[in-house]
């Protein structure tokens, strides 16, 4: 996603300096290396820093809280399937409708992206495609955006929008009206949210206290590290980590973009931890002095996206096969085991699934962004169903 044209839409402007950073740490190292050959230097001296801190812990989260049942990495299985495009936004030149689709999430009525240079979030018709509303500009006052942001859906309706820029995090109606907004204390370093029923899962960039579980927006119930064991003693830059949410509101899913393992979490820790389907190194960092790290070569990142489908969390795969940022795996989340995988007819950065609809977000290969929606047949719900039903 780091292409000449992508390059231009970034531009100088005051985002600038949080979108290189959160390219070079989401995207790299394929992002970093383009990003290097475009005179982007501050993108790594950003990443070579990322998360050297540390807390004391209230509480721990950890694997060894519950028993946990881990799949292991297998030959990938591709049932018979149809998808057949239902409608698309952008992929030419002539429509400006996205500059830069981000982030995606499902409602009960809507598609909902985040455009990290218009710095909007748009919702979506699933019918239809449509623009139903949109909400928010640049800035750092209310109902503004600082640059990157993800939005994730409210069990209770609506999304959220995690503002990395401004530090903030934003409810919003599925009618596109503020519903609140809590602004994060300096040094919280939020990367990811997930909210459950009664409770939210964050994603922190402190070493050894990533996950932290809070229950009214302020009272920390508990903190602790990354549910992987391995990954004890290494730098920030190898722990790197995203966080995804289920719309059913029940489960999260934690995913280590440079490494073997993700893990389902839900009300009461670690439910399950598994491995992927295709094999992945754990990667390795050197040591520069003073705080800083690189990767080691031979680093592959595993995925930037995943979305809730039925029993299921659907990761969009990079890895290293031909099929990188086309294979979608399907993992149970009641115990993190693989089940099956589907094709893309083409390359993408986001997926999202809902209303019935698999939505995916890239660029064509000319650079242009793109957001389209998919059906499938047979659907993806009856997929899971019976790769379920096989393996009981």
């Amino acid at each position: 996603m780091c292409s000449h044209r992508l390059r231009k839409r970034i531009g100088q402007g005051p985002h600038r300096a949080t979108l290189l950073l959160l390219l070079a740490t989401t995207f790299a190292p394929a992002a970093k290396a383009q990003l290097r050959s475009a005179h982007f230097a501050d993108a790594d001296r950003a990443t070579s820093s990322f998360s050297r801190h540390a807390r004391k812990p209230v509480g721990r989260v950890s694997a060894s809280d519950r028993g946990q049942r881990s799949s292991s990495a297998s030959t990938r299985r591709y049932p018979a399937i149809r998808l057949r495009s239902t409608w698309t936004i952008g992929g030419d030149d002539a429509d400006t409708t996205f500059l830069l689709p981000f982030s995606l999430t499902t409602t009960a009525q809507h598609f909902v992206v985040y455009d990290a240079i218009a710095r909007r979030v748009v919702a979506l018709s699933p019918i239809s495609g449509k623009e139903a509303w949109r909400f928010g500009r640049a800035g750092r006052g209310p109902n503004e955006f600082g640059g990157i942001a993800f939005v994730s859906p409210r069990p209770a309706g609506g999304v959220r929008i995690l503002d990395l820029g401004n530090q903030r995090l934003s409810s919003l109606s599925d009618q596109g009206t503020i519903l609140g907004r809590y602004a994060y204390p300096f040094g919280a370093d939020p990367r990811g949210v997930c909210d459950l029923q009664e409770s939210q899962v964050r994603l922190r960039a402190l070493v050894d206290h990533e996950i932290q579980r809070v229950v009214d927006d302020t009272t920390v119930v508990a903190d602790g590290p990354l549910p992987w064991p391995e990954l004890a003693g290494h730098p920030g830059l190898v722990r790197q980590s995203l966080l995804f949410s289920h719309p059913r509101g029940d489960v999260c899913f934690a995913t280590l973009s440079f490494g073997p393992r993700f893990a389902i979490l839900d009300k009461d820790g670690v439910r399950a931890t598994g491995s992927w389907i295709e094999p992945v190194p754990l990667a390795r960092a050197r040591s520069l002095g003073k705080g800083s790290w690189t990767m080691m070569p031979g680093s592959v990142i595993t995925t930037t996206s995943a979305t809730g489908v039925g029993e299921t969390f659907a990761v969009l795969f990079e890895g290293r096969s031909t099929q990188r940022k086309r294979v979608i795996d399907f993992y149970s989340i009641a115990d993190a085991s693989y089940l099956f995988s589907i094709v893309l007819p083409f390359e993408a950065k986001v997926i999202g699934y809902g209303h019935g609809l698999l939505v995916a977000m890239g660029e064509t290969s000319d650079g242009a962004p793109f957001v389209r929606a998919m059906s499938a047949s047979p659907s993806l719900e009856t997929l899971v169903s019976r790769a379920r039903a096989a393996t009981r």
